[in-house]
């Protein structure tokens, strides 16, 4: 779940250091480095985050249609501390990988726990002005990460997703949709947003496909995996709870931070609300560049 947005996003750069500041440590010991969802079997919770995150990517990678000794190469847009790239990396599942964030805090901690990999890089940048070759990948991929652009900047984000991708090649994003307007969908969409720090926006369906038939990318598969997910809310609340209550110190860093702790667990309540009220939906989509 990298951030991605800037102050062109109209979300204050130091709203967005501080609320990685302080909820960095809290998020790495309570859910680890993958800041994404969990997939869980049947779609009950209960099991080990590393075990749902281990299978979620693993999940991503079926679509990637990745293979071993494949010479892929992949940009993760979003990639929160690059675990997931680099791992593939490791594993020659790509031959080359690049993270993108812009989030500090996640590249500082990148580098210090992550493998050095010659072919594998993270860097902080705006998704949005990447600098990246176009048509330099043939894979590319955005996990929870186009979420955090706000409106039309979704389609400039989308846009740069097609630009870096050469004809041919694949990419998959998730995302999280309203399924309508409706006040409940509008008020999960506010509270997700504005208890988030202003991190982002929510978009539907039509959106979505029409962005990407506008910057050439095919839709393969749109396929709703929220069951899977919806675990990861509940879970997720617990296990950050269960770190504040073992862990007094950093409890007093997220209060006396600006967003204070209690930013985060109504963006949680809100994002539960919209999973269980069946006004928010998580989508898996795989899209191809034409050629």
């Amino acid at each position: 779940m990298g951030a991605l947005p800037d102050t062109a996003s109209g979300v204050p750069e130091q709203q967005a250091e501080n609320y990685y500041d302080a909820f960095d440590a809290i998020y790495r010991e309570s859910w680890g480095l993958c800041l994404h969802h969990g997939w869980f079997e049947q779609g009950r919770g209960g099991g080990r985050p590393a075990v749902a995150l281990a299978r979620f990517q693993e999940e991503i990678v079926r679509r990637l249609k990745l293979a071993e000794g494949a010479r892929h190469a992949l940009c993760d847009v979003g990639c929160g501390y690059g675990v997931f790239s680099a791992d593939l990396v490791r594993r020659s599942l790509v031959d080359r990988a690049v993270g993108i964030t812009d989030a500090r805090a996640q590249v500082e901690h990148a580098l210090r726990v992550l493998p050095r990999l010659p072919n594998f890089r993270i860097v902080e940048r705006d998704w949005r002005a990447n600098r990246l070759p176009a048509q330099s990948f043939d894979r590319v991929t955005a996990i929870e990460s186009l979420y955090h652009f706000p409106g039309e900047d979704k389609s400039q984000a989308i846009r740069e997703i097609s630009r870096v991708l050469c004809p041919g090649g694949r990419a998959v994003v998730t995302l999280w949709l309203r399924r309508e307007d409706s006040i409940v969908s509008s008020s999960v969409d506010r509270g997700m947003s504005a208890w988030g720090c202003g991190f982002g926006s929510l978009a539907m369906e039509p959106d979505y496909r029409q962005w990407f038939a506008e910057h050439d990318l095919s839709v393969g598969a749109f396929d709703d995996v929220t069951r899977y997910v919806l675990p990861t809310i509940p879970e997720l609340t617990r296990r950050v709870l269960a770190a504040l209550w073992t862990e007094p110190a950093a409890f007093l860093q997220i209060f006396r931070s600006p967003g204070s702790v209690v930013r985060p667990g109504v963006a949680l309540a809100f994002t539960w609300l919209g999973y269980s009220s069946g006004c928010l939906r998580y989508v898996i989509v795989e899209l191809h560049k034409r050629h």
